[in-house]
């Protein structure tokens, strides 16, 4: 997906929320990404009674809802935190996974390591700007979808609404 980053977040957690998702795994190479997520996973109605979790808040013995968690994690909690990810990953089988920024780590060794833990698992990569990924081939036509500015503009237009939907 290409957009703004509040859009981004909104439209990839309802994808994840649409697909019959109950668990969902937020992955990103950068930890300042998450406020977008937090503030749609926090305020909006679609979300209430999911419990949003930060990565960077888990213990070793951090509890999670049976269903409908949302947890955000960067890729270096991977490797500084194994404890805490163990954890996290022995009590939430996550049945859905948003990987954000995917232009910064689609072709790093170490994602795509981390990524292989949950093959079985639906995967959305997400980007404001993809281009790189989509010229070299890592994504087909196909298989993405790309939504700008003038697609809002269009409808917003129709749907007399600025944004993302209440």
């Amino acid at each position: 997906l290409s957009m703004s980053p509040g859009l981004k977040s909104f439209l990839s957690l309802k994808i994840a929320q649409n697909e019959g998702a109950t668990n969902i795994l937020i992955l990103s190479p950068f930890p300042s990404a998450k406020s977008s997520f937090i503030e749609i996973a926090e305020t909006h109605k679609d979300f209430e009674g999911w419990k949003y979790t930060d990565g960077k808040d888990l213990k070793n013995d951090t509890s999670f809802n049976g269903l409908h968690n949302i947890v955000f994690c960067s890729f270096q909690m991977f490797d500084d935190e194994k404890d805490k990810i163990k954890n996290l990953l022995s009590n939430v089988k996550f049945d859905f996974i948003i990987i954000d920024e995917m232009h910064n780590t689609s072709d790093s060794f170490r994602s795509s390591k981390i990524l292989e833990n949950f093959s079985n698992v639906k995967q959305l990569f997400i980007s404001g700007t993809p281009f790189n990924d989509i010229e070299s081939g890592s994504f087909t036509k196909d298989s993405t979808v790309e939504l700008g500015f003038i697609d809002l503009m269009a409808e917003d237009k129709k749907s007399h609404q600025v944004g993302f939907p209440d």
